[in-house]
């Protein structure tokens, strides 16, 4: 069995810095436009030995952002961290409809406080300052029952500035832009029978041949289309690295069977509908 790999990836030890120049490729994605997923947030933080690293994340409301947990499991105490929002191109962080808020606090699973197990990947950021809602920057729906959704034949659609390709065992190139791609959903048993005890009813598995998502992804949402609204089914998890995701399918965080942590964490500010 392929070892999983966590999405996150490291950047080079400044800021302002990137990978080398992607290419607009990402397992069979497409970039997105503005305003098309005015919910995704992209949020850079520190680690040790002055590097940074980002991932992904979707806004819940005001104040928080939903996110996977493992992407902060090397974080520094009182760490810069920052969040992008309305962002669909990372090397223009001031572009028109973009705002930027500093991080406030991380609210980890009680179940996976280090952010290191595969299991309740799942974590909560509060915000230092309030999001104003435009029509770049607007919060997702998350649900509380999502049976019917998952066994929808339509599938989902993944996105973040993640990794563009896999050739001989490599990782390539981080996107510039945001990608996204539409993705089946893989049946619970099929997934079970290829990665064993790690899948639960508390995750989700989709993806395809040569579509999905790839490091630099974490943390970002699998998301459907629903009477007009875009409602979040999955945080990106975990995958194996390899072009063929139907073999080795993509695992998310299953939102619904954590309702009761997000509104915990955010005092009932943010609820499943």
């Amino acid at each position: 069995m392929r070892r999983p790999h966590l999405f996150l990836l490291l950047l080079i030890p400044l800021v302002v810095s990137v990978p080398t120049e992607p290419s607009e490729l990402i397992l069979g994605g497409n970039r997105a436009t503005q305003k098309q997923f005015p919910f995704h947030v992209r949020f850079i933080f520190e680690r040790p030995a002055g590097q940074f690293s980002a991932c992904g994340g979707t806004l819940l409301d005001e104040r928080h952002i939903l996110t996977a947990a493992h992407c902060l499991s090397h974080t520094l105490p009182n760490a810069y961290a920052v969040a992008y929002l309305g962002l669909i191109d990372r090397e223009d962080p001031e572009a028109t409809g973009v705002q930027s808020v500093p991080i406030k606090s991380v609210m980890m699973h009680p179940d996976n406080p280090t952010g290191n197990h595969t299991y309740d990947d799942i974590a909560v950021l509060e915000l230092a300052d309030v999001v104003k809602f435009t029509e770049f920057v607007q919060p997702i729906k998350i649900v509380a029952s999502d049976d019917t959704f998952i066994e929808s034949p339509m599938g989902g659609v993944v996105m973040g500035f993640g990794v563009t390709s896999y050739a001989n065992k490599t990782i390539g190139p981080l996107s510039r832009y945001l990608l996204y791609a539409k993705v089946p959903f893989v049946e619970y048993n099929l997934c079970k029978k290829r990665y064993g005890w790690k899948i639960t009813n508390k995750t989700i598995c989709a993806d395809t041949v040569g579509k999905g998502v790839g490091e630099g992804d974490s943390g970002g949402p699998l998301v459907i289309f629903h009477e007009n609204e875009w409602i979040q089914m999955g945080i990106t998890a975990w995958t194996t690295r390899t072009q063929n995701r139907r073999k080795n399918p993509s695992v998310y965080t299953r939102i619904s069977k954590y309702c009761t942590f997000i509104e915990d964490v955010t005092k009932k500010s943010v609820r499943c509908l």
